[in-house]
């Protein structure tokens, strides 16, 4: 969400609300998402449950890598059994 002030609400819904893909796609960089978010982040859509649209419809996202992402020597899973 670069360029943007966090103490600036105002603006920074105004822009989530009048740049829905613009947004949503800074959005995703700027939480370091792993994978393609595709070409688009946002495309209307009557049917969508909810929303009315849908979010990065050609994303590619790997479960497996981002379940286990983290700093070297960081614990990512632990298991439990009986």
């Amino acid at each position: 969400l670069q360029g943007f002030d966090p103490k600036n609400y105002v603006a920074l819904h105004r822009w989530s609300v009048s740049d829905l893909g613009g947004f949503w796609s800074a959005l995703w960089d700027f939480c370091g998402v792993p994978g393609d978010k595709g070409a688009r982040a946002f495309v209307p859509d009557d049917t969508a449950w909810m929303t009315g649209a849908r979010f990065f419809p050609d994303a590619q996202l790997n479960l497996a890598e981002t379940m286990l992402q983290g700093a070297d020597g960081d614990t990512v899973v632990i298991e439990a059994d009986e």
